[in-house]
């Protein structure tokens, strides 16, 4: 998942130095023009990878911005796809911890990318077809369920972390 945020080392810290600069913790910024040309930039810049082979299951085909919300667009294979509609069965709130709570490992990064989908009010809608394309579920996430589970971690210590990382 790291991958899907790979920032050039200097656009990174230059992001996260507006970003901390523009924003006191995690607070709403009504969809702020700047918070959403960072999201734009860093959406462009995880789509210029694409197509992304995340394992011999799943291959991250596109990742764009439509509705509010970023989309990342999978291909994998039938048995994935059938883990993933399983998944969507479940109660709301337990799929979207369990989807937060897997891209969360991919480090500080994701939760940075997280908190700027919400600074920009943007959520995300994850696109499952199978390689095929005879098959396919959507799942979603607000920003609301985001900012929800970012509630969870101090944002502020993060981005810290982060640009100590990158310095």
């Amino acid at each position: 998942m790291n991958r899907l945020i790979s920032w050039t080392k200097r656009t990174l810290v230059l992001t996260l130095s507006l970003f901390a600069i523009t924003t006191s913790g995690f607070a709403t910024n009504d969809g702020d023009p700047e918070m959403v040309a960072m999201l734009r930039s860093a959406v462009e810049d995880a789509n210029s990878e694409c197509p992304m082979v995340i394992d011999e299951t799943m291959v991250m085909n596109k990742m764009y911005l439509s509705n509010s919300r970023v989309v990342y667009d999978y291909l994998v294979d039938d048995e994935t796809l059938e883990g993933i509609i399983f998944l969507k069965e479940l109660a709301p709130e337990e799929y979207e911890n369990l989807m937060l709570e897997s891209m969360v490992s991919g480090g500080n990064e994701v939760l940075f990318f997280l908190a700027l989908c919400v600074e920009a009010e943007y959520g995300m809608e994850f696109k499952f077809s199978n390689f095929k394309r005879t098959n396919s579920v959507k799942m979603s996430l607000t920003r609301y369920d985001i900012s929800r589970f970012l509630s969870n971690y101090d944002l502020e210590e993060v981005v810290a972390e982060i640009l100590l990382d990158y310095l």
